[in-house]
């Protein structure tokens, strides 16, 4: 069985991925169930952009599927903890994240798209939806990665923090957590460095104000 977060239609249809209705994705019993509680689901950031799931939940905030209005375009929306709003040092971290991504566009970054604050006070960042897994999700199941591919995979990674260094902006927190892998295109995949959070921008000489002693959450 499949269900619409949005619409709540049930789908006998095991292979079927999106409501006929609305076009949101499809979720099984266990992560619809698991949503309910969750009040931003099916709601509209700014008439912008219409939540459609949820897909991955950290420390400071939340990740989910929407759409966004007028272009039809699926995106990922991060939105910031509301209890985290009053403490300035994780506000200040997630607004340098967004600076930091929206001055980068090789294809091994992931792109941002819009960063603001809804109507109700919740802090967004929009960025491109990427379909894949983790590479500490792919260690976990297959073990060490096979050395070709490994290499291959560093060779992506280089890729994306030349253009940041380029820019003055040094990531901080490289990990197989914030290591993306995109479905595979053709016989390969296509790594994406993610969450520009911990980021150092630094201005020829000088860092910026906000990063020069923030480097882990708490």
């Amino acid at each position: 069985m499949r269900i619409c977060p949005t619409c709540r239609t049930i789908y006998t249809d095991e292979n079927a991925l999106e409501c006929v209705r609305d076009g949101a994705r499809l979720v099984d019993q266990a992560r619809f169930q698991e949503a309910q509680s969750d009040p931003l689901l099916g709601e509209r950031i700014n008439e912008r952009y219409l939540i459609s799931e949820r897909v991955g939940q950290g420390g400071m905030g939340t990740v989910y599927r929407a759409t966004q209005s007028g272009l039809d375009r699926a995106v990922a929306i991060k939105v910031l903890k509301r209890e985290l709003n009053v403490d300035q040092d994780t506000v200040q971290r997630f607004k340098r994240e967004a600076r930091a991504m929206s001055g980068l566009s090789h294809p091994n970054t992931v792109r941002v798209f819009d960063f603001g604050e809804s109507s109700d006070g919740l802090l967004f960042l929009t960025m491109e939806l990427l379909e894949g897994e983790l590479i500490t999700d792919r260690m976990a199941r297959e073990g060490v990665l096979d050395l070709s591919e490994a290499v291959r995979f560093a060779q992506q990674i280089l890729y994306s923090l030349a253009e940041a260094h380029s820019k003055g902006i040094v990531h901080r927190d490289l990990k197989p957590d914030n290591i993306f892998l995109t479905e595979r295109s053709g016989d390969s995949e296509v790594v994406k460095i993610i969450d520009f959070g911990l980021a150092k921008i630094v201005c020829g000489d000088s860092v910026s104000g906000d990063a020069k002693d923030i480097t882990a959450t708490g």
